[in-house]
């Protein structure tokens, strides 16, 4: 019983995770596509966001439900090379999540600079106009 409470905990947890996760990021992105004042560069930066944290979160869920086949009620010593494809596949199934993880991150930094190089550039051009606007006001005041 023991063998088979392990890997149904850590598979049910994996994948429950993982499912709360795509629960969570279709909610968001039913949000965001309704929002209408979003800028077309923005939209799409949410939509490939939207794309990599679904696929990691699906990926997630069938890797908890791999981890749930890792009972030892399944014969590995007889069958050592379906053993090594098994575990294999459990390990290419974390690289690619973890290379999604690492791309959404990466993403999702370059995207914020933009934006706050953006708002820098608004800030400064705002900045001149009052600037401006005050020496325009004072034109022959106060000097």
């Amino acid at each position: 019983m023991k063998e088979l409470l392990i890997p149904l905990l850590v598979g049910g947890s994996v994948s429950l995770l993982g499912g709360g996760l795509l629960w969570m990021h279709v909610r968001k992105w039913r949000e965001q596509r309704a929002d209408e004042e979003l800028a077309e560069g923005e939209r799409t930066h949410l939509r490939a966001r939207y794309r990599r944290r679904m696929q990691a979160s699906g990926l997630l869920v069938l890797l908890g439900l791999l981890l749930m086949l890792s009972t030892e009620k399944i014969p590995w010593r007889q069958a050592p090379l379906l053993f090594t494809i098994y575990v294999g596949v459990l390990l290419l199934l974390t690289a690619w999540i973890v290379t999604l993880a690492i791309a959404d991150a990466v993403s999702s930094r370059f995207h914020t600079q933009a934006e706050l190089s953006r708002i820098r550039r608004e800030q400064r051009a705002l900045e001149e106009s009052l600037s401006r606007l005050r020496r325009k006001e004072s034109n022959g005041k106060d000097q």
